[in-house]
This record gives C-alpha cells, sequence and structure tokens, in this order.
C-alpha cells in the first residue's frame, strides 16, 4: 500500500486520545493518585476490575519524558559510535520495553471501559 494511500485511511479512522480522558476526569477509579495510564492500571488492578501485574516495576524508564530523554542518549550513542541504527544502540531496549509496556496497559483500559462501560 503506497503511504498516500495508508494516511488516507487512517485519517478514516476516529481515533481517542484514552490519555486525554483520564485527564479530563471521564475515568476515575478510587486510589489513583493521578490520572496517568500508569495510575489508572495499577487503581484498577488494586480493584480487580482487570487482570495482571505491574509490568512498570523494576522498569528503567518511569515515563514518556524519560523514554523521550533516553532515546536522544540513543541517539547520540549512535552518532559518537557510528552505529547504521537508532535500534542498534543499547538504550532503545528500554525505551521500547517502555513503549510496550505502555501499549499494553493503554489496551486493558481500553479493552475494560468497552466492556463495562
Amino acid at each position: 500500500m503506497p503511504a498516500d494511500s495508508a494516511v488516507a485511511e487512517l485519517k478514516k479512522i476516529d481515533f481517542v486520545n484514552v490519555l486525554s480522558v483520564t485527564q479530563s476526569g471521564g475515568v476515575v477509579v478510587k486510589g489513583m493518585l493521578t490520572s496517568s495510564l500508569k495510575d489508572v492500571v495499577r487503581a484498577l488492578q488494586a480493584h480487580r476490575l482487570i487482570d495482571g501485574e505491574d509490568e512498570m516495576r523494576d522498569m528503567a524508564v518511569a515515563n514518556g519524558s524519560g523514554a523521550m530523554a533516553l532515546a536522544l542518549e540513543a541517539a547520540d550513542h549512535v552518532n559518537k559510535h557510528k552505529l547504521t541504527s537508532l535500534a542498534d544502540a543499547p538504550q532503545m531496549r528500554a525505551v521500547r520495553r517502555y513503549n510496550e509496556s505502555d501499549c499494553h496497559n493503554m489496551a486493558r483500559i481500553v479493552y475494560f471501559l468497552r466492556a463495562k462501560h
């Protein structure tokens, strides 16, 4: 599929920014300390509303800003060591793990909201 076609297809999808929903007060769970996705997931888990364990524990990256900072550090590493790809930088493993966990947690919230509300 050409890039222009893919972009046109994506424009047809009605995306919802779940973070903006949680931050606007649209999602409130007893025990949430903030409206961050991690806090929403932890509160839902505490009430046994969603399954799973806290995969954010023992993570080198704590939030999106940290992931971005580490990615910049990885870019510097790539330039300094003349690597061919950002994916080759060791810092990107932590960024990738954080992003995968974030997407997984987002999906857990969305599935719960669709099923129960």
